[in-house]
């Protein structure tokens, strides 16, 4: 990921930056790094205006790096969390492999085995069940403290209802903190007995170090809740404080229609103030 004194010109405004050779007494990075391999990235770009740093993937067969932009500054403001990676100016510009801030917090890694859960949702005073009534989606802001491909969800079902089924689905967050567009869904989860579930997304998830929410719905009722304490491992995903309520973990509810067989559309997003973080677990296995 981080290699000493790899340096190169490249060209591109886009996601793609294309190698164009090292810089003088400087390393190529198709010297220091292998096809698929993760690269700690900052850059300037031709115009002398935009600095950007991420972490990236080497691609060999094209001597590229397909950006992944975690900081960036634009000439007058940083951002520190960027959702999209800034675009760039043309002509030719500089980039170095180097330590970034996030690389010395939580690094991007091929995670394997691992579960990342709210931290609010196994605390000592925390609530950590949640009621779920029928076809009523719960929505709640968390973000996620290492990049990774997760693909799938973990939580236990503490007490049974009505409800035979339920989805969850994770979601973008908007620059403004607003629920975003679906990014992935699981398939529909049995919820008819008690005890611990998982269940895979559709499809596996490459996420960055940035904020989502991640929802739950079922087409009935039921109340989930965190994982059993043997089962919690080290929190790397938390609530965070507001965006639907001025509450810490609060979440908001979308009521949807019944007999829904993908996850629901959510068309507005009512506030529901409680201080409640059920364990919904991302998992890499």
């Amino acid at each position: 990921m981080y290699a000493n004194f790899t340096e190169e010109t490249c060209t591109g405004t886009g996601n793609t930056l294309a190698l164009a050779g090292a810089t003088t007494n400087r390393i190529q990075f198709s010297k220091t790094f292998a096809d698929g391999d993760l690269v700690n990235y900052v850059l300037e770009d031709s115009a002398g205006t935009i600095l950007i740093a991420g972490t990236g993937v080497y691609v060999s067969a094209t001597d590229d790096i397909t950006r992944n932009d975690t900081w960036n500054w634009n000439g007058t403001v940083v951002d520190h969390e960027p959702t999209t990676n800034i675009t760039l100016a043309g002509g030719t510009h500089t980039v170095r492999c180097d330590v970034i801030g996030n690389g010395l917090k939580g690094t991007y890694q091929a995670i394997s085995n691992n579960e990342y859960i709210s931290g609010g949702a196994y605390t000592t005073g925390q609530n950590r069940t949640i009621a779920l009534v029928a076809d009523t989606v719960y929505v709640m802001p968390y973000i996620v403290d290492y990049y990774g491909d997760y693909d799938n969800v973990r939580f236990r079902v503490e007490s049974t209802g009505t409800a035979t089924k339920a989805r969850v689905a994770l979601f973008s967050m908007d620059a403004d903190g607003t629920l975003g567009s679906q990014i992935e869904e699981t398939g529909d989860i049995t919820i008819s007995s008690t005890g611990e579930k998982i269940n895979a997304f559709l499809s596996t998830m490459h996420l960055k170090r940035i904020n989502y929410y991640i929802a739950i719905v079922a087409n009935g009722t039921a109340t989930v809740g965190a994982l059993q304490d043997s089962y919690i491992t080290p929190a790397h995903l938390w609530g965070l404080t507001g965006n639907f309520s001025t509450r810490n973990a609060s979440m908001g509810t979308a009521t949807t229609s019944s007999g829904w067989t993908t996850f629901p559309a959510i068309t507005a997003v009512g506030t529901l103030s409680q201080n409640k973080t059920p364990g919904l677990a991302l998992v890499a296995l």
